[in-house]
């Protein structure tokens, strides 16, 4: 575009942070930087929401069983039907490893059609397995010039042994039911990214993984 100015941010980013403290609180290491790993589900979403169908030019979303799903968010009025919507929700409960923001051992390189984590740490206090505390939107507004969300999740390491992640990713959850007519729950990867290297969760220690979604105009 005539006159643009390249060195301003871009106007949507996503951000990830990564904390590792020991049981005392203290800092065991940090890696922050800039997610660029905004998968197709995204987008498809986006579409779907735009529209009020993700079924235009074949567009769908790839679910995290590995099928393709064709959602559709318009919901018809109807009187003194029962109606539920789940709208890519991605705030999950303490303990559901399901969706939400998630950690895994997967090293290979994100590609836009990711559907879900290359092998995720289940949660769990056995071997291998990381405590999953809620997924929670820990503030949302504006600063100067940006707009954004930022999402956390707290994982501890009761396993006993250490546990090496490297792969860090966030689920969204669909689910639309009106009436009798079921859609879902479907489970979306909306975001893959693979550390530069891997990040060592001491047993006792916990992991604080955030992602920030902003717009900058």
């Amino acid at each position: 575009m005539r006159g643009e100015n390249m060195s301003r941010p871009a106007n949507l980013d996503v951000l990830l942070e990564l904390e590792v403290r020991d049981k005392q609180g203290r800092l065991l290491s940090s890696v922050k930087g800039r997610s660029r790993s905004l998968l197709w589900n995204f987008i498809a979403f986006l579409d779907g929401c735009f529209t009020g169908y993700a079924l235009n030019a074949g567009i769908a979303l790839h679910e995290k069983g590995g099928t393709d799903v064709n959602i559709t968010p318009f919901i018809p009025a109807q009187s003194g039907v029962d109606v539920e919507f789940h709208n890519m929700n991605v705030l999950a409960g303490e303990g559901d490893d399901s969706f939400g923001i998630v950690v895994g051992k997967g090293t290979a390189s994100p590609t836009p059609d990711d559907y879900k984590l290359e092998s995720q740490v289940p949660h769990g206090v056995s071997t291998d397995q990381l405590y999953h505390y809620k997924t929670e939107l820990e503030e949302a507004g504006t600063s100067g010039q940006d707009s954004y969300v930022k999402f956390k999740r707290l994982f501890e390491n009761k396993s006993g042994g250490d546990i090496s992640i490297q792969e860090l990713g966030l689920y969204a959850k669909w689910y639309k039911k009106v009436g009798s007519d079921v859609e879902g729950p479907y489970v979306f990867l909306l975001i893959r990214d693979v550390l530069g290297s891997a990040q060592t969760i001491p047993a006792g220690a916990t992991a604080t993984v955030r992602y920030t979604i902003k717009v900058t105009t």
